[in-house]
């Protein structure tokens, strides 16, 4: 289920195999390993983002639209989600753009309708379950 975060750790594994293939070998003064450490950092931070920002958008868009349409949930939830996804894809562009930092004030209120979309589903999961009636409607 989580193929983005596996593909983000596995391309970051990777980078760094080709960055310590790359500097075996050669003179290994300070600033070479700061110059190698800072790059490493970079390459973090932009896999955390476009793994955990980026490439969730197109699955919450679908989650939220199989959810809308099987009446299985509340609108509202269904309606969050589909609300959430295109925000957090934007806030994504806006901080790969530099005009704000992931976690700042804008970075939250950016994601404040996914975090009730996920806050309302496990209560629904926890007080009402799945409505018996909607189970054999038409999903799409």
């Amino acid at each position: 289920m989580n193929t983005d975060k596996t593909i983000t750790t596995g391309a970051g594994i990777l980078f760094i195999l080709a960055v310590l293939a790359s500097i075996t070998g050669l003179d290994t003064d300070i600033r070479s390993l700061l110059a190698t450490g800072n790059l490493l950092l970079e390459v973090y931070e932009w896999a955390f983002l476009l793994g955990s920002k980026l490439l969730l958008v197109p699955g919450m868009l679908i989650t939220g639209n199989i959810l809308y349409k099987s009446n299985l949930f509340p609108r509202l939830i269904s309606v969050l989600n589909l609300m959430g996804g295109p925000l957090v894809f934007i806030s994504a562009v806006l901080v790969l753009f530099g005009l704000f930092l992931d976690l700042s004030i804008w970075g939250v209120i950016f994601v404040i309708p996914v975090f009730a979309y996920e806050i309302f589903l496990a209560i629904w999961h926890i007080m009402k379950d799945f409505s018996s009636t909607a189970i054999g409607s038409e999903i799409l």
